[in-house]
């Protein structure tokens, strides 16, 4: 049971990553071509990508105002 969970985060992981590189518009098409029949596959990236979308630029801007200040010495 172990092995086939390890295959399924594997597989939505990598399709993750294939689709995080396609315009926004053509993303779905993507996933369901890519996913086939496997509903539970599509469902498991689409809610990857939910998430990916509603987090934003927050790992990216999280630390810039600390980090500004330091660099202004303060």
């Amino acid at each position: 049971m172990a092995e086939h969970t390890r295959d399924r985060f594997r597989k939505a992981d990598e399709l993750f990553d294939e689709v995080l590189d396609i315009p926004t518009g053509e993303q779905d098409a993507y996933l369901a071509q890519a996913a086939g029949d496997d509903m539970a596959l599509l469902e498991d990236v689409r809610q990857l990508l939910a998430a990916h979308r509603a987090s934003g630029d927050f790992l990216e801007n999280a630390a810039q105002p600390d980090g500004a200040a330091l660099l202004r010495g303060r």
